[in-house]
């Protein structure tokens, strides 16, 4: 048996229960593990939650450094980066960032790492401030230039950081879902709406951190246009994050309390998601949600900005709007969703594009070892 496939996945922060982080948990758990040996690097932008755990019962590691972000620990962060990669042999660099990762890239080719993959979740900067705004813009290109390999979870991920000239470089990794967990339950959906006391209710739902991108406050404008016009309307907010106070209090002044339901972080929203009978996703920018995969192999309609990728759109039961709309508009769009059947079998599109988990991590798999021992293990 030749030696295990070393990969190395880096993020610029853990514990929050993000898309990026749920994403290499699916692949560490459906790849094989005789054959690759998965690691995590990441900057101390560090929530606790149990991803330290669930990587370490998948046979990874986690390390730390800090991030060249914060002043106060710049010269520390180049320091540890170059240290790491020093120390620590891999064969392929798996970063999962756009220009956070600059030195990542740069001290994992000084040090040998042939293969350095950069992979674009995203279709616009995650960044809070003018100055790490114009540090990120300066650092896309130099960043892209460390990169062997570029990946993108959809196109307009992709022709952000590496433009649209370079699309036929880009391998598009589809952020699959484990269809078993996913799929159309009717009692379930009953089970759950009873649960939470909406059973005969018109539920809108929603999946995602508190944070800028989510564009909660205008979710919030919308649903209470929303109750005007459907007095029967219930609004589900599964996550958390730094903004969820605000949301909250923007809430109670709206006179709308009775009628948000807050449920935080949770580890069973393959069930919750059955209650919904439309997912709402305002976002100011995604690049593509797995939340909106998820809903839709259970066959819930969605309805999403058009500053998400079109590329979202897998059932033919969703559709976009502007954010340059009136509240009222999208209000108005979105009980429209009310009457419309439900996806019967919404796992014949999940497959045909492209987003069932195993057969997804398959073909990565693949893909890494093309790269590694000549293509054999």
């Amino acid at each position: 048996m030749k030696d295990k496939v070393k990969i190395l996945y880096f993020m610029d922060g853990i514990g929050n229960g993000g898309g990026i982080q749920e994403m290499v948990i699916k692949w560490m758990q459906n790849i094989d593990r005789e054959k690759f040996q998965i690691d995590i690097l990441s900057y101390n932008r560090v929530n606790k939650d149990n991803f330290r755990e669930r990587v370490a019962a998948l046979g990874g590691k986690v390390f730390i450094i800090e991030s060249f972000q914060n002043p106060k620990t710049f010269i520390k962060s180049i320091w540890q980066t170059k240290d790491f990669f020093h120390k620590n042999k891999y064969d392929i660099l798996h970063a999962h960032s756009s220009s956070k990762a600059f030195f990542v890239m740069k001290y994992a080719k000084k040090y040998g790492v042939e293969t350095r993959i950069l992979h674009s979740h995203c279709a616009s900067f995650v960044v809070n401030g003018a100055i790490p705004l114009m540090v990120a813009k300066a650092l896309k290109k130099p960043t892209v230039n460390f990169a062997t390999d570029y990946f993108a979870c959809s196109v307009a991920a992709g022709n952000f950081l590496f433009g649209k000239e370079a699309s036929d470089r880009i391998y598009y990794a589809h952020n699959g879902i484990d269809t078993s967990l996913f799929k159309p339950n009717h009692n379930t959906r009953q089970k759950v709406r009873e649960e939470l006391g909406i059973k005969d209710k018109y539920v809108i739902g929603h999946i995602g951190r508190f944070m800028p991108q989510k564009n909660h406050a205008f979710l919030i404008d919308i649903f209470k246009e929303v109750c005007l016009m459907e007095t029967s309307s219930v609004l589900v907010l599964v996550g958390d994050g730094s903004l969820k106070e605000s949301i909250e209090e923007k809430v109670k002044k709206l006179g709308i309390s009775a009628k948000v339901i807050f449920l935080g972080k949770r580890n069973d929203v393959n069930e919750i998601v059955q209650a919904f009978d439309l997912l709402l996703m305002p976002s100011l920018f995604e690049g593509l949600p797995v939340t909106a995969v998820e809903a839709q192999a259970c066959g819930v309609p969605c309805l999403f900005s058009s500053s998400i990728s079109s590329d979202a759109a897998i059932i033919p039961n969703c559709a976009f709007l502007d954010l340059n709309e009136s509240a009222e508009f999208w209000a108005k769009k979105s009980i429209g969703f009310r009457n419309n059947e439900r996806e019967i079998d919404p796992h014949k599109y999940i497959k045909e594009r492209g987003y069932d988990i195993k057969v997804e991590t398959d073909k990565l798999s693949h893909y890494y070892l093309s790269k590694v021992n000549g293509g054999t293990l």
